[in-house]
């Protein structure tokens, strides 16, 4: 899925009439200003300053006059920073969803598995979502708390879309990363003389991390793949083949498929290296802990 163009880039007409953009927009005003880019805070509070109470619009318009004359500074009054803090939207409604959720998940799943199997199963989906949260965080992205889906999985939503497709990448797979890491710990767990569970909670989320890298659809891995060149989807087609022929697994040779038809697809001229080795080098760990 290739990016989608930048919402700045509408011009004012892009605010009628949602509410939601207009808050989308203050995000990004806050993002900009976090990273230093003073033209596209600038543009952002300028688009968003009618939307606001009348009692914002007065720090806003500071604020868009310190950024539009340099010699004024960059830097906020304290009381326009309470000002503005007022105008950035509430996100505990979502992290109540995303408790309400995820405990919802927990009980459906402990009456069919079990209560241990199912805490340790959202606790491993929560670390996957988890992974991909912190990364967004470092790239400075927007995004909501995990909402959880019983018997289908968890999400995070970004709220603002990456502006490269290494970006997506990174985001992606750091989500299979965390639960590989979840999951040899399960099983260092049973090694060193754990119960039972341990051992079924790492096999089974390793499997459904691996299968998330599958390139197609929503999943993590079609994600990673938007960074590759053709040849490169190519070569992951073939390595994952042979991991599957050596670990004598069905999964990897699914993946095997998806990557060979994500490479029929169109492909950015230029490839990532990184991605593709950092891709098959989680793909190859979970594929050996599902063993």
């Amino acid at each position: 899925m290739a990016p989608r163009a930048h919402p700045l880039q509408a011009g004012p007409s892009a605010l009628q009439p949602a509410p939601k953009r207009a808050l989308q927009l203050v995000e990004q005003a806050y993002a900009a200003a976090a990273r230093g880019d003073a033209d596209v805070e600038r543009v952002a509070w300028s688009l968003v300053v009618g939307e606001l109470p009348e009692r914002l619009r007065g720090p806003v318009r500071a604020r868009i006059a310190r950024l539009s004359s340099p010699a004024l500074g960059a830097s906020l009054d304290a009381a326009d920073e309470v000002e503005l803090a007022r105008c950035r939207p509430s996100h505990w409604p979502l992290v109540i969803l995303s408790l309400a959720t995820a405990a919802l998940s927990a009980w459906l799943y402990a009456l069919v598995y079990g209560a241990a199997f199912a805490g340790g199963f959202v606790v491993g989906m929560y670390l996957h979502e988890l992974g991909h949260a912190l990364a967004l965080r470092r790239l400075r992205l927007p995004f909501s708390p995990p909402i959880f889906v019983p018997f289908v999985g968890a999400m995070v939503r970004m709220d603002r879309r990456p502006e490269r497709l290494r970006e997506y990448a990174t985001i992606a797979l750091a989500g299979p990363g965390w639960g590989l890491g979840f999951c040899a710990l399960c099983l260092l767990g049973w090694y060193a003389g754990g119960p039972p569970i341990l051992a079924t909670l790492g096999v089974v989320l390793a499997w459904v991390n691996l299968f998330n890298l599958l390139p197609l659809g929503p999943l993590d891995g079609a994600r990673a793949f938007l960074s590759l060149t053709t040849r490169q989807r190519a070569a992951a087609s073939a390595a994952l083949l042979a991991l599957a022929l050596v670990t004598l697994q069905i999964t990897p040779a699914v993946l095997a498929i998806g990557a060979a038809l994500s490479a029929r697809k169109a492909a950015p001229p230029s490839g990532d290296r990184a991605t593709l080795v950092h891709y098959l080098a989680i793909a190859t760990a979970l594929a050996c802990l599902t063993m």
